[in-house]
């Protein structure tokens, strides 16, 4: 059971670094933008789409095995 906790607190720690790039790229994205250059933002907003997508199964999976292995909190501290 211990292995399977440090597993799925290891994918929620995954899971928020990605929407921490996600939000960084936003953020870069915007600035790229209001400089003109539509094609660059354009391209990380493709890369955004990717993440935003794999969020959704990210999210529910972690739930998924948190509600399996009978796990009352993921997030460590």
């Amino acid at each position: 059971m211990k292995q399977a906790q440090l597993m799925t607190q290891l994918i929620s720690k995954l899971d928020t670094n990605q929407m921490a790039l996600q939000a960084a790229l936003e953020e870069v994205s915007l600035w790229i933008r209001q400089r003109g250059s539509e094609d660059i933002a354009g391209n990380i907003n493709g890369a955004l789409d990717t993440l935003n997508q794999n969020a959704e199964f990210i999210a529910k999976g972690i739930a998924e095995l948190t509600v399996s292995l009978g796990i009352e909190t993921w997030r460590s501290q």
